[in-house]
């Protein structure tokens, strides 16, 4: 074997106890060692784990809504930063995924299935067999637990039912408080309970989906009540965490799976990191409940039992510049076509009312033109999109067809068109923000794993995606994560099989090259827009 100084310096650590096994193996994967070379090295098992391994009892599982991860730098976060000195941080996490949207984000980390394969590819599609658009994703569809049912149809794997499976006497617990549809998604239909806000006579109140309601005290606190408007930019993440905490309290559940909706929520109304003042206010508040949370697991005497998993379900990107619906429409026009609706944030998706392929590349030709745009791409098949404009880094046009890969499908859309970095498609003289599309700005998040059997003390520079969240945490649960498209991040884990190790290395350098186009093109678009001076009037609101 050839000597390697990065190898060496890993060998001596590991020697001198400095390193744990799982950041040996996962560093020895990382200088392109073989599967046969590290198991030499490393003695490592062949397939599966440790039986004298240490597995997390209970999950605690919560998604900070649209928190981009320089978000860490708006305010002091020592709930957060405990967490991630006790376990392993991912510096780049991204969603890996589109629609990056609220509903697809949160159903992703809960199955470890792409869109593609869990039915739910945005907040609305098109049913393949009526041609009519859907809208599960919405209030109107996740109050009758729409979403979970979709999901639930695709006969995908989940962490709710990883954990029926193994005992059916376990109680998961999904909430939120703003956000209906992303506790419907995560139940993946098969939560006890799955809880959220109502609005309801000037009021928020405190709900649950049909067939999924707990006993009557957990709802009738009343300080689970807020009446409106609300006074504080912190209340949407208080009450969500004061709901779950109820929850907890009542059930003592195998898993919590919370939703803060806050940092989502004002980052629509004020431009996300556009408005720092009002962005600092929202996440020291999410690390405040935090902080909470898990105080209520150390008096519970299940702290050390517990695992703990903090992450996003997509990012946020300032309105710095606009691609308004009727220049889409415009362009649609333009190529002799007719949509039956097009939806999107930060790209957007267009559902044709003909469904012929030679039309749906006019149209991509047309809205390519569109300034803002970056390029479009049509379905040329049953699940591929092919490229309607020239692109001025095929590095770029790799990272936005693997991105196209992850929701194509019979319910996908017939062109997609990605927007530029802080570019939006709806117009508004103030500052505001939004999400959806390819750009880093929509896709990178904050992941942190803590607890029983997770590597302490790491920071991670491996791509982790939405998709390997869930079968990395049924790992650390001692639980099968059949059937899932993610992969088990194994520099998390303190003692990975050799699979896993491998498995995480084999994604490593190809998921590396497409963030590595996308933070290019952002970074030249930000830098474009600082030397031109664009952006938008600013807001300084007293309270939301």
């Amino acid at each position: 074997m050839t000597p390697n100084p990065q190898r060496q310096r890993l060998e001596g650590l590991f020697a001198r106890g400095r390193i744990s096994r799982g950041q040996f193996l996962a560093g020895l994967a990382a200088c392109g060692l073989s599967a046969a070379a590290i198991e030499m090295l490393a003695g490592c098992e062949a397939a599966l784990p440790d039986e004298s391994e240490a597995v997390a009892a209970y999950l605690c599982l919560i998604v900070l809504d649209g928190f981009r991860p320089d978000y860490l730098k708006l305010a002091e976060m020592p709930a957060f930063q405990e967490l991630v000195q006790r376990g392993t941080f991912y510096e780049r996490a991204w969603v890996g995924q589109i629609e990056s949207e609220t509903p697809t984000g949160h159903a992703t980390i809960s199955t470890g299935s792409l869109p593609r394969h869990d039915g739910v590819i945005g907040f609305e599609w098109r049913d393949p067999v009526t041609r009519r658009e859907v809208l599960d994703g919405w209030e109107q569809g996740a109050t009758l637990g729409r979403l979970g049912r979709e999901i639930e149809r695709t006969h995908v794997n989940s962490i709710p039912q990883a954990i029926k499976r193994s005992d059916p006497s376990a109680v998961v617990v999904t909430a939120s408080s703003e956000k209906v549809y992303a506790a419907d998604a995560m139940s993946a239909h098969a939560a006890d309970y799955v809880l959220y806000h109502r609005l309801s006579e000037g009021a928020i109140i405190p709900s649950a989906l049909p067939g999924r309601l707990p006993s009557p005290d957990v709802l009738t606190k009343p300080a689970l009540t807020r009446q409106l408007p609300l006074q504080s930019f912190t209340d949407w993440d208080d009450v969500s965490t004061e709901l779950a905490l109820e929850a907890f309290s009542a059930y003592r559940p195998k898993a919590l799976m919370l939703n803060l909706p806050g940092t989502d929520y004002y980052g629509h109304m004020f431009g996300g990191p556009a408005s720092p003042g009002v962005m600092s206010t929202v996440v020291s508040g999410q690390d405040r409940n935090i902080g909470r949370v898990v105080d209520a697991y150390r008096k519970a005497g299940i702290l050390d039992q517990t695992l703990f998993v903090v992450t996003a379900d997509h990012g946020m990107v300032p309105n710095h510049h606009e691609v308004g619906p009727d220049s889409i429409e415009a362009a649609v026009d333009g190529a002799g076509a007719s949509y039956l609706f097009h939806t999107g944030g930060t790209a957007k998706y267009i559902y044709l009312l003909d469904r012929d392929r030679k039309r749906a590349s006019y149209v991509a030709r047309e809205v390519a033109r569109l300034p803002g745009v970056v390029s479009a791409y049509y379905r040329a098949g049953a699940n591929h999109y092919e490229r309607a404009a020239p692109i001025h880094d095929s590095a770029l046009d790799d990272a936005f067809r693997h991105l196209l890969g992850t929701f194509s499908g019979p319910s996908a859309p017939d062109v997609v068109a990605p927007y530029r970095e802080s570019t939006i498609g709806t117009s508004y003289p103030q500052r505001y923000g939004n999400h959806g599309g390819l750009s880093w700005g929509a896709q990178a998040i904050p992941l942190l794993f803590a607890g029983p059997g997770v590597s302490q003390g790491v920071r991670s520079k491996m791509s982790a995606r939405c998709v390997d969240i869930a079968p990395t945490v049924l790992r650390l649960l001692g639980l099968p994560s059949t059937g899932m498209d993610g992969v088990v991040l194994s520099d998390a884990i303190s003692g990975p099989t050799r699979d896993e190790v491998t498995g995480q290395a084999g994604l490593e350098v190809s998921l590396h090259k497409h963030q590595e186009a996308l933070i290019g093109q952002s970074e030249m678009e930000q830098q474009e827009d600082r030397m031109r001076g664009i952006r938008r009037l600013p807001m300084s609101p007293l309270r939301p």
